[in-house]
């Protein structure tokens, strides 16, 4: 991956990337979401964060 100039995040190639994660935890708590974006996944990430 290639870095933009202003070092911010991560330059993405125009392919229409998509992105899936799937998180099972020992507890039984199961996160699924597909079809993100870079930005979506950032903000998923972000929302996550705050759950720590």
């Amino acid at each position: 991956m290639n870095q933009n100039p202003t070092g911010d995040s991560p330059v993405l190639p125009k392919t229409g990337l998509r992105i899936l994660v799937d998180i099972r935890m020992s507890n039984g708590v199961h996160v699924s979401q597909k079809n993100l974006s870079y930005e979506d996944l950032k903000n998923l990430i972000g929302k996550l964060e705050g759950l720590c």
